[in-house]
């Protein structure tokens, strides 16, 4: 056979092979052949660690700084049942934790373990949020010290983007000494919807001692929507010494109408020991509080004199002043009082810092404006609820006051901002008592501060 055929049948039967390994090996290197991935439980392509880092999505332990815990605490919910809290801080700009397992651990004044409380959060990045854990019952004592740690691992993930802003506003507390009740108006100030939304009160004390907190959740806002939204407690909230360090604005709306000179024409009376009790009232305020004073009958008025100020002296003399007018019948436009008392409490005059506060006294029934239509009696005292309404959701703390046996219980009930700031005088002379319980209740009245700590879970997708 010449070298020629050799050849030729060598180089057919390499082809053949060839062709042969080709068809086996590539579907089969193809088959076998895992491309690297940031789940695959190895350190591979450009990974800085077992997948993280580099390309991934998640970031290694050593990329990120640990949590930062401001203070852990434990709250008498009722009995023997505890809320826990803590303040965390998340100090890494561009990572977010989307897992963090944490434990409580809760401890008596002998430093024995009495409970602990584990789960899973969220930390947003560049922020500091609260994690919250409720219905912790304690049978053998009461706790004293509260840790929170971070024992397992924390999934940090790259985040670039903005978190998303939930806005607060018109924080207004009430029932501190009884069932205490915030309400807070949260808004998504965006155009995205947000979904699932935990949001944590915080109450602080003149020291900012956190001392008590809770825990609501919102099921979703739409871009621009406001909602109101409730924290309740079923005990008192004891902010201890230093309460008084609140400052207050306050405005005393005075009844002048025609009634108020029933039991006597000069000097009017109950009007003269109204006002009184109520520069009796002025006394009992300090520098950091400012008080104004508005008069009404057929309308309500408030003098230049009578403006949010700590000038006590001048305040006096202003409700001094308040005179009944002669000549026309003087009704009571409650809902008038109540609005122009609001504008105050808003006006460029108010301490930003200080709570608002409203003390209304009448000794009748809401009898002005009347029903346009003329049909409804009721719609004197439904305007004058409307407009209640309006200073309670700005903020303004209402106590009302009924002189004598023709007021309107119910009404003046529905106008408080509770049922323990409704109050009945049978006389005058119970006035300064009643003004005095109220002062004792404003200095009381509140802590320090108020935040509320969000976070957004939707994001998280």
């Amino acid at each position: 056979m010449s070298a020629w055929a050799t050849r030729r049948k060598m180089l057919y039967g390499g082809g053949f092979f060839l062709t042969v390994f080709l068809i086996i090996a590539i579907p089969l290197a193809i088959l076998i052949y895992q491309r690297p991935t940031c789940a695959d439980g190895k350190q591979n392509g450009v990974e800085e660690g077992i997948d993280c880092g580099g390309t991934c999505s998640l970031l290694c332990t050593a990329q990120t700084i640990n949590p930062i815990i401001h203070w852990a605490r434990s709250f008498n919910i009722k009995g023997n049942v505890y809320s826990l809290a803590a303040y965390v801080e998340n100090p890494n700009a561009t990572a977010r934790a989307v897992s963090a397992p944490y434990i409580f651990r809760v401890f008596d004044r002998q430093n024995n373990l009495l409970a602990t409380k584990e789960g899973v959060t969220f930390l947003p990045a560049r922020k500091s949020t609260a994690i919250f854990e409720q219905n912790l019952v304690l049978d053998k004592a009461k706790p004293n010290r509260v840790t929170l740690e971070f024992p397992g691992k924390i999934l940090w993930k790259k985040f670039s983007g903005q978190e998303p802003e939930i806005k607060t506003e018109n924080t207004v507390l009430t029932g501190r000494d009884t069932t205490p009740r915030l309400d807070v108006t949260v808004s998504n100030p965006g155009v995205d919807p947000y979904q699932n939304i935990e949001l944590i009160a915080l109450i602080f004390d003149s020291k900012e001692n956190v001392i008590a907190s809770s825990r609501t959740i919102v099921d979703g806002l739409l871009g621009g929507e406001k909602k109101r939204v409730t924290f309740t407690w079923p005990m008192p909230i004891d902010a201890g010494e230093g309460m008084c360090d609140v400052p207050v604005d306050i405005v005393l709306a005075l009844d002048r109408s025609g009634s108020m000179a029933d039991d006597n024409k000069n000097p009017p009376q109950p009007l003269t020991d109204v006002k009184n009790a109520a520069a009796s009232f002025l006394g009992q305020l300090r520098k950091e509080d400012q008080a104004g004073v508005v008069s009404f009958a057929n309308e309500a008025t408030i003098a230049t004199t009578s403006v949010l100020s700590n000038a006590y002296d001048v305040l006096k003399q202003s409700i001094t002043a308040i005179s009944i007018k002669t000549g026309v019948l003087q009704n009571t436009n409650i809902a008038d009082a109540i609005t122009k008392a609001r504008e105050e409490l808003e006006s460029p005059r108010h301490n930003e810092r200080a709570g608002k506060v409203l003390v209304l006294l009448t000794d009748g029934a809401a009898t002005l404006p009347r029903d346009p239509a003329g049909e409804s009696v009721k719609y004197p005292e439904q305007q004058a609820l409307a407009a209640v309404s309006s200073a309670k959701e700005s903020g303004v703390e209402v106590y009302t006051i009924g002189l004598g046996a023709k007021v309107s219980s119910d009404f003046l009930k529905n106008a408080a901002s509770s049922a323990g700031h409704f109050y009945t005088a049978a006389t005058t002379d119970q006035l300064k008592g009643i003004y005095n319980n109220i002062a004792t209740s404003i200095c009381k009245k509140g802590p320090t501060s108020i935040e509320i700590v969000s976070r957004v879970y939707s994001s998280l997708k």
